[in-house]
């Protein structure tokens, strides 16, 4: 079905419903509603996904972080020290 078909579907369903009666929304709320959809604003309030996954990516890099600091002297000499396989055999062992 091509964009033209289900746009005339659209319109004809449209006049078919009644209309409703009541007060009409304010001056400009469409246009506002329309700008807030289309610019992607998100809500002020995150939804529990987004909050776990702050928390999450927080998390995260405490235990980086703490990771880093207790490995400091490790990482402080580089990876220039060569390790063979007989090293980590023999060293333990004798």
């Amino acid at each position: 079905m091509t964009e033209e078909n289900k746009w005339e579907r659209l319109t004809r369903w449209a006049r078919r419903t009644r209309k409703i009666e009541g007060a009409a929304a304010p001056y400009g709320f469409s246009d506002r509603v329309a700008a807030i959809w289309a610019a992607g604003e998100a809500p002020l309030i995150p939804n529990w996904w987004e909050w776990l996954s702050i928390r999450s990516v927080a998390v995260a890099m405490v235990i980086m972080l703490g990771t880093l600091a207790a490995n400091h002297d490790v990482l402080s000499q580089g990876f220039e020290i060569e390790v063979s396989m007989m090293d980590s055999v023999e060293g333990p062992i004798l």
